[in-house]
């Protein structure tokens, strides 16, 4: 190779190695988000659904690889975790954002509330009678345990029973066993006599044992129907009102009051018409109380996770008894269609 060729490929080799290298591709600016709901979604509280969002560019091109924050606009009714799993908490229209950076979009979940439940054709029916068979005091006694004044009356259909409250018998209940159930429903219908007031015109705050689920050899559940205001869910109370307790938890208040509704209260239900009361029990860690009133759920504890004992209900008596007793207060209580089972 002769001089001059060696020169010049060293010049062409060294103006090369001058250059910079070349900047990587800018990649697309994010323009738009578009946030999926399943078309199979039909919410309720508790449900949870995946949500799924797509970043787009400016021609409409998806982009993959966007990091996507998921916020709840609406947290009193429904919450969402960073991989957009949304579950339901309260009903409502919920909104959840999804956006990378300052570009957004927006979804909008409808929420329905949980009707009453009824025994399904899968149920185990662990106890049901509609009272029509009694037509003497005396037969009530036969599939019961009875205490304080107990007698057939007119019910919602046909017979029913009904508990007379008063200063010479204010303790007054029927009694039922059945095989320990872990996940329980009871469901009854009851009428007052009208303007009945457990609290007796606010003297006994504490109220009424409206309501008692056993364990067997571990503490049971009680269903009140009290005055009583504990700071916690469902404060302030509103007036005479449904509430929970299990003994056998540290962590639960005391009493649980209505944290759902407090449009059917023990005090707008006392007018003496026909009224519809279920309650639902699921023992162990993690189990929860929920009440409805004529199909309107007024109380759900369910998104606490409170300890629990694990042992199932084996027993309930109702309606119960004044916790104290004062002059004026004497009232009434009529039961008829009781059903009681495991789902």
């Amino acid at each position: 190779m002769r001089w001059t060729e060696s020169l010049t490929i060293m010049l062409a080799l060294c103006t090369a190695c001058g250059e910079a290298p070349a900047a990587p591709p800018v990649p697309d600016a994010v323009h738009d988000i578009t946030v999926q709901l399943p078309a199979t979604a039909a919410l309720m509280r508790h449900d949870t659904v995946r949500l799924s969002a797509q970043a787009v560019d400016a021609s409409g091109k998806p982009m993959s690889g966007a990091r996507i924050e998921w916020t709840s606009l609406t947290p009193d009714l429904g919450e969402v975790d960073a991989q957009g799993l949304f579950r339901a908490l309260a009903p409502g229209e919920a909104s959840v954002r999804a956006a990378v950076g300052a570009v957004a979009g927006t979804v909008v979940i409808p929420i329905t509330e949980q009707p009453a439940p009824e025994p399904g054709p899968g149920a185990t029916i662990r106890w049901r009678d509609e009272f029509d068979s009694y037509t003497t005091n005396a037969q009530i006694s036969g599939p019961y345990a009875t205490r304080g004044s107990v007698r057939t009356a007119p019910g919602r259909s046909g017979n029913g029973v009904i508990f007379e409250y008063t200063a010479a018998e204010s303790d007054n209940l029927i009694e039922r066993t059945f095989p320990a159930t872990t996940d329980i429903y009871i469901r009854y219908w009851f009428r007052t006599s009208p303007g009945a007031d457990p609290s007796c015109n606010g003297r006994n705050g504490s109220g009424f044992k409206w309501f008692m689920a056993w364990r067997e050899g571990a503490p049971r559940y009680t269903m009140g129907v009290s005055m009583l205001d504990n700071g916690g869910p469902g404060s302030p109370r509103r007036g005479l009102e449904f509430t929970t307790h299990d003994n056998s938890s540290q962590r639960q208040p005391n009493p649980f009051l209505q944290n759902v509704s407090k449009a059917k209260r023990f005090d707008t239900v006392n007018d003496g018409q026909w009224h519809k009361y279920t309650l639902h029990i699921v023992t162990g860690n993690g189990g929860y109380e929920q009440v409805w009133i004529d199909d309107l759920l007024v109380l759900d504890n369910r998104r606490y996770v409170y300890d629990h004992s694990p042992v199932g209900i084996s027993m309930v008596n109702f309606p119960g008894n004044m916790v104290s007793w004062h002059s004026g207060c004497e009232f009434s209580i009529t039961i008829d269609d009781l059903v009681i089972w495991a789902p």
